[in-house]
């Protein structure tokens, strides 16, 4: 079907539908709420054609939020904002539904999909999936590791994230110029699943990554990192980039003081674990 005043739009019905369609037009972007699609086009990457997901049936797009052992399974087609207010996110992963609600207004949360944040290259709830140790399941690769965009299948579809809840502590905090409705400085997720923390940032211009080098100091029984030592290991491994908001060096300065300020309750949460694990084997020991 073509639209009079732009690209020609698809509407399938089903996801094996969008997916032969992605076969069919290798150049057509996939969009639901298409909050973000423009945002692209004042560069020269208008899409040839676009794919509206936002007519799969409710079949198709499945359950927005469901319960699974050890976890919550969250679809790709779901809007932000019931992925935000549902109860159980709020209960389980009460930062995940935070950062959400950082993200545009609320119209935008009710258009704007979270497959559609997570498969666009400045989504700021990519680095969560990426240190949550999430797992995405597209329609033809099946289950496959959390990814940043760029290494996604170009002609699959995300349809499933699946979100451990095996973490003790997390923070996923995204900085940018105010408090709502304002473009990305850098987002950064830090997550302790009780063997070290997972680092990964992202946000704007700067591709999700995650920080080897910074969770080495982070892991259990490293030896304490001062706050100059962490900030060094921000600045040596994370890969940012100049906009017109700002440079480079400014996003790795914000992500550099938000990690060390955040890495020393990790430190204390774990050293409490670490004395409450010791008492607990010493108290069973006693006769």
């Amino acid at each position: 079907m073509s639209d009079a005043f732009g690209p020609p739009i698809h509407r399938p019905g089903t996801v094996a539908e969008a997916r032969a369609l992605r076969a069919a037009h290798p150049r057509a972007q996939p969009v639901a709420g298409a909050t973000a699609a423009q945002l692209g086009w004042p560069d020269g990457r208008a899409p040839a054609a676009l794919i509206d997901l936002s007519v799969l049936t409710d079949a198709a797009r499945g359950t927005p939020v469901r319960a699974e052992a050890g976890g919550l399974v969250l679809s790709a087609f779901a809007t932000l904002e019931s992925v935000r207010l549902d109860a159980r996110v709020r209960h389980a992963l009460p930062a995940l539904a935070a950062l959400i609600g950082s993200i545009g207004s609320a119209p935008v949360r009710r258009l704007g999909t979270l497959g559609g944040n997570l498969c666009w290259p400045s989504g700021d709830l990519v680095p969560a999936m990426l240190a949550l140790d999430a797992r995405y399941v597209f329609a033809s690769a099946g289950e496959v590791d959390a990814l940043a965009p760029g290494g996604m299948p170009a002609d699959d579809l995300l349809v499933e994230i699946r979100v451990p809840l095996d973490a003790r502590r997390v923070v996923l905090e995204k900085v940018g110029l105010r408090q709502a409705f304002s473009p990305t400085l850098v987002t950064v997720a830090m997550v302790d699943a009780g063997q070290g923390v997972r680092v990964a940032v992202g946000g704007g211009p700067t591709p999700a990554h995650r920080l080897p080098g910074v969770e080495s100091l982070l892991a259990w029984g490293a030896p304490p990192a001062s706050t100059r030592v962490l900030r060094e290991a921000v600045v040596a491994a994370m890969q940012a980039r100049d906009d017109a908001l700002a440079s480079g060096a400014e996003r790795v300065a914000v992500a550099s003081r938000v990690i060390s300020g955040h890495a020393a309750a990790f430190v204390r949460a774990a050293d409490a674990d670490a004395d409450a694990a010791s008492d607990s084997s010493t108290s069973a020991g006693r006769p």
